[in-house]
């Protein structure tokens, strides 16, 4: 299979001084390249990435996030600590498209 990546993808991504720049939002026409290219990754990095896009996490969060901080009876993902130093509860949403 080919995958073609826009060209406006691949400008963003570019060196600059041999830095890459990165932009830190992603772009709703962008999504689906986006999982297109997630699909193809191992069943842990795209689980990962889903997670991280749907539930809004950082990087981070979705790294350090354990077991016990999910609820799947009740639906509830808790984040104990964020960024303004408060607990945050994520309600899961009944349908996730993929």
């Amino acid at each position: 299979m080919i995958v073609l990546i826009s060209e406006s993808l691949l400008q963003r991504a570019s060196a600059c001084d041999g830095r890459i720049l990165r932009d830190r939002v992603l772009h709703e026409s962008e999504l689906p390249a986006w999982k297109l290219a997630v699909n193809w990754l191992g069943e842990r990095q795209r689980d990962f990435l889903y997670l991280s896009l749907y539930a809004g996490l950082r990087r981070n969060k979705g790294r350090e996030l354990q077991r016990k901080q999910i609820d799947l009876a009740r639906g509830v993902l808790v984040v104990p600590m964020t960024k303004n130093g408060k607990a945050h509860s994520l309600q899961h949403a009944k349908a996730v498209p993929y």
